[in-house]
């Protein structure tokens, strides 16, 4: 009996994982499919690119109901399992409970640490940080600079009888007749960025799976 409690413990926790994950990764998709959206309007985005993310998120959200259920089932088979009346366990009420771990070595090579090892997970995680960098900068260009300069310089025939000058003070400069394609820009940057983080998501999926 010990063993099935634990089995469905683990299983509990893992579609509670994999639900958060999806939850999330719908977040994710909604926001690119508002972006390109926004881009297709703009004319910067074709209408398949639309469609595409439409159909992705509508299927993200389709799966959802199902590790819904699953994760339903799995709390009553638990509560029969130990005489309890059906539905999730109160103890089991905050479903941010680890998955306990063995001492053997063996353990160490999960499946969630192996992916961090592969060379295309570790490039696609250097590109998420390259890309966010990139949003930064498009964003700053949204907005006014002020830099400081200064000059030195002496008047005079000689450097003997000159006089020493100096001059310094700030400048300030803002694009706003261009705001419409900076502001373009910085949609075009987070489109390029959600990519990159609903494939570190998948990652982390296959991982708890």
């Amino acid at each position: 009996m010990a063993a099935q409690v634990a089995q469905w413990y683990v299983n509990i926790r893992t579609l509670e994982a994999r639900l958060q994950i999806t939850r999330s990764n719908a977040k994710i998709q909604q926001r690119s499919l508002q972006i390109t959206e926004r881009l297709f309007l703009s004319g910067n985005s074709a209408e398949l690119d639309v469609q595409q993310a439409k159909t992705q998120y509508l299927s993200t959200l389709s799966t959802i109901p199902q590790l819904e259920t699953s994760l339903a089932q799995s709390q009553n088979a638990l509560s029969a399992l130990l005489a309890r009346k059906p539905g999730p366990l109160p103890e089991m009420a905050s479903q941010t409970g680890d998955i306990p771990l063995g001492e053997l070595s063996l353990v160490s090579e999960l499946p969630a640490n192996l992916l961090r090892r592969r060379p295309d997970v570790r490039a696609a995680e250097r590109q998420l940080a390259a890309q966010s960098a990139l949003i930064g900068v498009a964003e700053s260009e949204l907005y006014p600079s002020i830099s400081l300069i200064g000059s030195v310089g002496i008047s005079g025939r000689t450097e003997s009888n000159g006089t020493l000058s100096w001059a310094a003070g700030p400048t300030f400069s803002w694009n706003l007749l261009d705001q419409g394609r900076l502001g373009n820009q910085v949609l075009v940057q987070d489109a390029r960025f959600l990519p990159a983080s609903r494939a570190l998501s998948r990652y982390r999926l296959s991982g708890r799976a």
